[in-house]
């Protein structure tokens, strides 16, 4: 695993949290990225204890263009200096009440952009480095709700569908340069 570097996008999650135990414990680097600082910075903390040769925490907000740009700038720099693999796992998401957003469906566009577009956007312009290498992975977290429409979450399951079908076609792209596209629900 030495060599081995992760960014982990939604880091406070407790899936993620999970995810990034596992990977300090085998000495994987580790950036943890997400909204709650003081959340992140305990994860990093304990992934240090458990191994973890770099565990740093970056701001990541889905809907916020800039936290985007200042993560690809670090990771350029970082990934030019670094030898090993990189990767990329994704569990960014928000899900509001179904009829809090049939009441205000202005609220259709931080669930598209939290489960969606946000983290599209940010592994879509990494993509070109982790080519590049000829070798990485990136793990999207989805949900059954993006199999079909339901009645309880349909615009939630929307968003999960559009992230699902991203992650199928940059498979496709992906494999012909040795990189592993995943998703996992």
């Amino acid at each position: 695993m030495s060599g081995e570097t992760w960014l982990i996008l939604g880091a406070s999650s407790s899936m993620a949290r999970a995810f990034a135990r596992a990977l300090a414990e085998r000495g994987a680097a580790l950036y943890l990225a997400g909204r709650d600082a003081e959340d992140l910075a305990r994860g990093a903390s304990d992934c240090r204890l458990r191994g973890a040769p770099l565990a740093e925490v970056l701001p990541f907000d889905a809907r916020r263009d800039s936290d985007c740009v200042d993560i690809l700038s670090l990771m350029t720099t970082r990934m030019g200096a670094a030898d090993g693999t990189f990767n990329v796992a994704c569990f960014v998401g928000a899900m509001p009440a179904q009829p809090d957003v049939d009441a205000d469906p202005a609220l259709l566009d931080g669930l598209i952009s939290d489960n969606f577009t946000g983290p599209a956007r940010l592994i879509h312009w990494l993509t070109p480095l982790m080519e590049a290498r000829g070798a990485g992975a990136v793990v999207g977290v989805g949900s059954v709700a993006g199999d079909r429409g339901r009645l309880g979450n349909y615009a939630y399951g929307a968003a999960k569908s559009a992230f699902h079908t991203y992650l199928s076609g940059l498979r496709n792209r992906m494999a012909r340069s040795g990189v592993h596209v995943t998703v996992s629900y």
